[in-house]
């Protein structure tokens, strides 16, 4: 089994000046376990009052690029693009666990939230430690502490800032320590893990279920829990309206955060980006990312207002590996096409539900919602793979019902996939406020809980 090269841990002064060896080494892949290896006091290296920790999950480079075009022809640049152009940081960030290339969320948001590579699957928790997160830490030292995310907030990445678990699946258990360990503010999907028996236990904990709940509750000086969906929030493309956007829980969360006059840290997670991803669901993918971007300009343009705020911007993993792929007019055309989408097709093959007329039906959604016309062989490849069940690809990363459906609309909308996996790819990451200079051009996910710490100027406390 192949391995990247191992380097020393870092030191602090040797992170400050640039970490000049981690480029040509790289990080154990398999050791397990490598924590971050420095302990930070509060007081004289003090540099940000807050730090917000934003996180398109599962955001490859294909998807930023979608959304920066995006963008750009709506005549302005991404809110990502322009914090490159203003002069923030440009990193690339290594994404690989313990035991894997190709990480999971779990793996991969726990790097953050302790500073330590783990196994996949497991949550802050490594060879039957549990490591304290960067919430309980922040918290102790008297901040106030978030998570916000379009996922159930017991999802792997919201989890991996707050709690210790050896499987992400167990999201009763993670739910309990949200509200046992007194996470401030809290606003996402998952609401089928917060029993009524749960929520008692907890009356300082005020609940909203809708947007309207929220907005009438965003200036709540306790505990404020917003369980918008029993699972995931809607896609974007697909959203209710009694559903808050990404942007408005974001802007909920600095208002109710910052209110409290004692400092805070904030992750907020577009988190079905990813979904869309492993859906090699195009619509679903692309509107998430570009309700992500408004979210990004929202929070950096507070943080500026204030310039005590870190805000780190960045993602855990590619999944999927979406890419525009078809030349000249036609690829222009495809992706006007898919600009236009009114909806998922993630939806489509929901509402089409299942039966000897399902590919007829999708059809029909495609057109409707598309303005997509299959032609006759399309048709007959869906009717096979999906009705009659015969095997669709040759690669078993693509055998999925999702990634026969993107496949055949990748030819109306131009976006190619590489699997319904996450991929290995390194991923963006930059920064504005007090503690961006901590960025370097290549870093490790685990050095993103050194900057949070540093930039604090935090340590551990057992």
């Amino acid at each position: 089994m192949s391995k990247l090269p191992a380097v020393p841990n870092t030191t602090r002064r040797g992170f400050l000046k640039g970490t000049a060896g981690l480029a040509a080494a790289g990080l154990a892949l398999f050791g397990g376990g490598r924590a971050s290896g420095q302990s930070y006091g509060r007081g004289t290296r003090h540099r940000a009052r807050n730090v917000v920790f934003m996180v398109s999950d599962g955001m490859s480079q294909g998807c930023w690029t979608m959304a920066d075009i995006a963008r750009r022809r709506q005549g302005r640049r991404s809110a990502w693009a322009s914090l490159y152009a203003g002069g923030s940081p440009m990193a690339q960030m290594m994404t690989h666990s313990a035991d894997s290339l190709v990480t999971d969320s779990a793996a991969a948001g726990s790097a953050w939230g302790i500073g330590v590579h783990i196994n996949n699957g497991s949550i802050c928790m490594h060879g039957g430690k549990a490591y304290e997160p960067i919430l309980m830490t922040a918290q102790k030292h008297g901040l106030a502490t978030g998570v916000v995310s379009t996922a159930r907030i017991t999802h792997a990445t919201p989890a991996s800032f707050y709690a210790n678990v050896e499987s992400r699946n167990d999201e009763e258990t993670i739910a309990g320590q949200l509200l046992d360990r007194g996470v401030d503010l809290m606003l996402g999907g998952g609401s089928r893990f917060f029993s009524d028996e749960l929520l008692a236990k907890h009356g300082d904990v005020v609940v909203v279920r809708d947007a309207r709940g929220l907005a009438s509750k965003s200036g709540t000086d306790g505990r404020l829990l917003g369980l918008f969906n029993s699972s995931h929030m809607s896609y974007e493309a697909d959203r209710p309206e009694s559903e808050p956007d990404l942007k408005t829980m974001s802007m909920t969360a600095l208002e109710n955060l910052a209110a409290r006059d004692q400092g805070f840290v904030l992750q907020i997670e577009s988190g079905r980006v990813d979904h869309g991803g492993h859906a090699n669901d195009a619509s679903a993918n692309l509107f998430d990312q570009l309700a992500f971007d408004d979210a990004v300009e929202a929070v950096t343009n507070w943080a500026r207002l204030r310039g005590d705020t870190l805000v780190i911007v960045t993602t855990d993993h590619g999944t999927g590996g979406p890419e525009l792929t078809l030349y000249m007019d036609e690829g222009n055309e495809a992706f006007e096409r898919l600009l236009g989408a009114k909806g998922t097709a993630t939806a489509v093959a929901m509402e089409a539900g299942r039966g000897e007329d399902r590919v007829e039906r999708m059809v029909r959604g495609f057109r409707e919602k598309f303005g997509i016309e299959l032609s006759d062989e399309e048709h007959g490849y869906l009717r096979t793979v999906l009705v009659q069940e015969r095997r669709g690809a040759a690669f078993s990363g693509l055998d999925r019902e999702g990634c026969v459906i993107g496949g055949v609309l990748a030819n109306h909308w131009g976006v190619g996939w590489v699997s319904g996996n996450h991929t290995a790819e390194m991923v963006q990451a930059t920064a504005i406020g007090p503690g961006r200079e901590l960025l370097r051009p290549l870093m490790d996910n685990v050095d993103f809980y050194r900057v949070m710490m540093e930039a604090l100027g935090l340590r551990a406390v057992s």
